[in-house]
C-alpha cells in the first residue's frame, strides 16, 4: 500500500511540475507578446511631444503675413514627418529639420520686414507741400498704392519693382513749381534773333606761317537775340570735306571767335554753325542754324 500511495505522490508531483512549467511557459510567451505593445505606446508619447513642440514654435513666431502660408506648410510637413517615424532617432531627424525650415523662414521674414519699411520709407520721403489740389491726390493715391503693394510683397525683388514703378509714376506727377514753370514758358515770347553768314578770306602765305583767327562778327552776324547766345560748330563742307578738314576749323562755344589752323590748304570751306539764344524771362530759348564761309587763297 505504502509503494502505491508514493507512485500516487510522485504522479501527482509530475502533474504539479508539468502544470508549472506550462504555466512559466504562458507567462514568458505573453511577456514576450506585450512588448511591442509598451514600444508603441512610448513611440507614441514622444512624436506626440515633438508634434506639440513643432506647433509651439511654428505658432509663436512673429512672421510677415505673407510668408505665414510657407510656415504652416513646414508645420504641417514636419507633424507628417513625426506621425510616418518608426523609431525615436527619425523622430528627432524630422524635429531638426523641421526646426531649422523655421529658424530659415524666421530669418527670411525679418528681413523681408524691414526691407518694406525701408522701401516705404523711401517713398514717401516726398514733401507734399511742393504739390496741391488734383496733383497732390494723385500723389497720396499712388503712394498709397505702393504702401498696399510692398506689405504684400513675398521678395526682395518684388519691393524693388514696385518701387521702380511707383517712382516712374511719381515722376510724372507736376509739382506746383513745375506747372508754373510750364506755364511761364507757355506764356513767353519767341526769340527775336537773327543770324547771317559771312564770308572771310585768309592768305594761305599767313596760314603755312601760323594759325589764323577771326572774329565772330566777320563771320557770322547776330542782333536782336534774347538771352545770352552761344555757338556750336556741326561741319565744314561736304562729308568727304569735313572728314579731312573739319577739325582745322574751330569756333568757340562762348565768344563765336574762329580758329583755322596753320596749314590749311588753299579753298573755300563752308562752316555751318548753330546759333543760340538762351531767352529769359520773357523770351524762349531759340536755335538758328547759319553758314559762314572762309576762302583760304594764295
Amino acid at each position: 500500500m505504502e509503494n502505491l500511495q508514493e507512485i500516487i505522490n510522485s504522479q501527482t508531483d509530475l502533474e504539479h511540475t508539468v502544470q508549472f512549467s506550462g504555466n512559466v511557459k504562458d507567462l514568458a510567451e505573453w511577456t514576450l507578446s506585450d512588448m511591442p505593445v509598451l514600444k508603441d505606446n512610448n513611440i507614441d508619447s514622444q512624436a506626440n511631444s515633438a508634434r506639440a513642440e513643432i506647433e509651439d514654435i511654428a505658432n509663436s513666431m512673429d512672421i510677415d503675413p505673407e510668408l505665414q502660408e510657407q510656415a504652416e506648410k513646414i508645420k504641417a510637413d514636419t507633424i507628417k514627418a513625426i506621425a510616418s517615424a518608426s523609431d525615436a532617432e527619425e523622430i528627432n531627424n524630422a524635429v531638426a529639420d523641421g526646426k531649422a525650415a523655421l529658424e530659415k523662414l524666421q530669418q527670411q521674414s525679418d528681413k523681408l520686414v524691414l526691407l518694406k519699411k525701408m522701401a516705404i520709407n523711401e517713398l514717401i520721403n516726398k514733401n507734399v507741400s511742393d504739390y496741391s489740389g488734383e496733383n497732390l491726390d494723385k500723389l497720396l493715391d499712388t503712394l498709397i498704392a505702393a504702401q498696399k503693394k510692398i506689405n504684400k510683397a513675398k521678395s526682395n525683388s518684388e519691393i524693388e519693382q514696385i518701387i521702380k514703378e511707383t517712382k516712374a509714376a511719381v515722376s510724372k506727377i507736376k509739382t506746383d513749381a513745375q506747372i508754373a514753370a510750364e506755364k511761364a514758358k507757355k506764356n513767353k515770347k519767341a526769340n527775336t534773333l537773327t543770324v547771317k553768314g559771312k564770308t572771310v578770306t585768309i592768305k594761305y602765305s599767313k596760314l603755312k606761317k601760323k594759325k589764323q583767327t577771326v572774329a565772330r562778327g566777320k563771320l557770322i552776324a547776330v542782333s536782336k537775340a534774347q538771352g545770352k547766345v552761344t555757338y556750336k560748330k556741326v561741319s565744314v563742307g561736304s562729308k568727304a570735306i569735313n572728314k579731312k578738314y573739319g577739325k582745322k576749323i574751330t569756333i568757340n562755344a562762348r565768344t563765336g571767335k574762329v580758329t583755322v589752323a596753320k596749314g590749311l590748304k588753299k579753298g573755300t570751306y563752308k562752316v555751318k554753325t548753330k546759333v543760340t539764344a538762351a531767352g529769359n524771362n520773357k523770351y524762349k530759348a531759340l536755335t538758328k542754324n547759319v553758314t559762314f564761309t572762309i576762302k583760304v587763297i594764295k
